[in-house]
């Protein structure tokens, strides 16, 4: 595109200047050699320490960037750049008209091993040399300040980025509508500036009240769960005081987890997590009957497109026996598990499309899903089939169930393998859940913060694990079912009407016709 004869000119003003020798020396020696930006001053008068500040500053408002290509207008000597990609795993093209800097630039990046992560361009970023819909994120950190048309610099920098709208509803009203991460965001189409008021705030409190008891009846669970792997394994036995145990061993890894950080603690778990039920699937894939197991799955998933209509529409003449035990508490269960789940995919959604998202928590949770129960459902199957007497201990022992039937289809050493390594999966999950939910928990109280203060996480994760703890001393299965329906009936009010903010939003956010 043509440039400007006015920008022309100033770009080469600018090139002169941070091409001589003397800016070069002084960015370089006084100003730390890293960037030549401005600082954050609040905790180091040191000028390169502050010039990081201004880095994790910024790199904290836009979620998880992993794998995402970033734009760095104005870069300077890199510094930006090689933390994006170092420390948060993004793929960065440096972007700048100094082509001394620039080769400073490269000699840093190629020390620091990052040139397969990071691209360092000559030239000018209100003429940039680029194909259109290129880049995830634009990253300026005051280089546009400098520009002699900023209109021109905005427009190229639509230009060249992907069109991205968020996370439903909660990334939606975060990232396309610039509002805090809470939950009240998503209600002010509906009430308007109430939602900053004490109707606002009431709202976020009734979704932390189902946050905290919605983890803390996984943590119960869990507790029973590992409790049953550790006899199985140990002889360890199944009882209340040792199910506390486990939930005060869970409790207090979470909250390490969570005081290490999302990026740390919490996505190293999240990972060994995805790692060892793969290894237990593939087990159970390698020593079970496949035949049972691929006509479970071509079943079963006819089944749920037949049955889905009817089912979702269905409503039970009583709240007794199967209804009340399994359908109300498990809705209830997962309406309690909104605020936490959606506001932690939120963050580590930025950039995706409603579309994308759709297809993202929808379809292949239920692929997953599908796979992972057919597999284990079809081993299941064989082994009732082959020895009956199973069925009973199951019934009367749930949290038995998976190591019996690990057992049953190749007992010895690698059955305890894989019982210790499903123990340990399972606590993981738990784990993963308490964490995250914790810091969903803490980011709510604090207003949409996403790097709450570590006393208040920490606070927060003690807390839900002593609900947990109190449940299970209240009345074990019966207290967790009653209170995770409890706590999910008032939010399910809040999520209708989150429900029809998102609507009225989309609606004012549809372009006009052409």
């Amino acid at each position: 595109m043509p440039v400007p004869e006015a920008t022309s000119a100033g770009v080469a003003t600018a090139r002169d200047y941070y091409d001589s020798e003397e800016a070069d020396n002084f960015y370089a020696t006084i100003w730390g050699g890293e960037d030549i930006h401005v600082g954050i001053y609040e905790e180091s008068r040191d000028i390169r320490e502050a010039s990081r500040a201004t880095v994790d500053r910024m790199a904290k408002h836009l979620g998880s960037i992993e794998g995402k290509h970033v734009l760095d207008l104005g870069a300077g000597f890199g510094g930006a750049a090689r933390v994006l990609a170092r420390e948060y795993g993004a793929r960065v093209t440096c972007l700048n008209l100094s082509r001394v800097e620039n080769e400073r630039n490269r000699q840093l990046t190629r020390e620091a091993g990052l040139g397969d992560r990071i691209a360092i361009i000559d030239g000018s970023f209100d003429a940039m040399p680029f194909d259109e819909v290129q880049f995830d994120i634009a990253w300026s950190q005051d280089a546009i300040l400098h520009a002699p048309d900023r209109r021109a610099v905005l427009d190229e920098i639509a230009r060249v980025l992907a069109p991205g709208g968020g996370e439903l509803i909660f990334a939606y009203f975060s990232f396309r509508k610039n509002e805090a991460r809470t939950i009240r965001s998503a209600l002010r189409p509906l009430i308007g500036g109430a939602v900053d008021r004490l109707p606002g705030k009431a709202i976020d409190v009734v979704a932390i009240v189902a946050t905290v008891f919605g983890v803390a009846t996984s943590l119960g669970f869990g507790a029973a769960q590992i409790n049953a792997g550790l006899e199985q394994l140990f002889g360890f036995e199944i009882s209340i005081t040792h199910r506390l145990l486990i939930v005060a061993g869970i409790t207090a890894v979470a909250v390490f987890s969570v005081a290490s950080g999302l990026k740390r603690g919490i996505k190293i778990l999240s990972l060994t997590n995805i790692w060892l039920a793969a290894l237990i699937l593939a087990v159970t894939l390698a020593f079970a009957p496949l035949e049972p197991i691929l006509r479970n799955l071509t079943l079963r998933v006819g089944d749920y497109l037949w049955s889905l209509p009817s089912l979702t529409l269905a409503t039970a003449s009583d709240n007794s026996g199967w209804s009340a035990a399994w359908t109300t508490f498990y809705w209830g269960w997962w309406i309690s598990w909104t605020p936490f789940v959606g506001l932690f995919i939120a963050r580590i959604s930025r950039g995706r499309t409603i579309r994308e998202f759709v297809c993202g928590v929808l379809l292949i949770p239920t692929i997953v899903t599908f796979v992972w129960l057919s597999i284990m459902g079809g081993a299941a199957f064989s082994v009732a089939r082959a020895e009956p007497d199973i069925i009973a201990l199951a019934q009367q022992s749930p949290g038995l169930s998976l190591y019996t039937m690990i057992e049953a289809i190749q007992p010895g050493s690698i059955a305890t393998a894989v019982a210790a390594i499903a123990t340990i999966l399972v606590a993981l999950f738990f784990v993963t859940s308490a964490d995250s939910g914790t810091l969903v928990v803490t980011t709510l109280q604090a207003g949409g913060d996403t790097d709450p203060p570590l006393a208040e996480r920490v606070q927060w994760g003690i807390a839900i694990g002593a609900v947990a703890a109190a449940l299970l001393l209240a009345g074990g299965l019966g207290a967790l079912q009653a209170i995770a329906i409890a706590a999910a009936l008032p939010f399910s009010v809040v999520l209708v009407a989150m429900i029809a903010g998102l609507f009225v939003a989309l609606r004012k956010d549809r372009p006009p016709p052409a």
